[in-house]
């Protein structure tokens, strides 16, 4: 049976981030988790920073898995991150410092 617009959701928090396919089904909603990993943190001259690099790939793989699992159905992406965390872009898209972490006492102002 063919499956029509599933969806992936991306969940990125603070201590990791998870994966799961949701599709209706008979008018209700279903949630499938895929994948989940540890968001680990970069500590570099006393702030702390998302390893960006990283959570990509995680989720590049998140993303095979699910593809694999339903047959190449998935039809659209949602990621959700922590409202904390953020990242410096420049006027031409490109990422100028990687992603703050604002969770730990080191990125605070005093």
């Amino acid at each position: 049976m063919k499956k029509e617009g599933l969806a992936l959701a991306v969940d990125l928090g603070a201590s990791g981030g998870k994966l799961f396919v949701g599709e209706l089904k008979d008018g209700k909603a279903e949630i499938h988790p895929v994948h989940k990993f540890k968001n680990k943190i970069v500590l570099a001259q006393g702030r702390a920073y998302w390893d960006f690099l990283r959570i990509f790939d995680e989720i590049k793989m998140g993303y095979a898995l699910a593809q694999r699992e339903f047959s190449g159905q998935i039809t659209s992406i949602a990621i959700d991150s922590w409202c904390n965390d953020y990242a410096l872009i420049s006027e031409h898209g490109t990422m100028t410092v990687s992603y703050t972490h604002l969770t730990l006492p080191t990125t605070r102002e005093e």
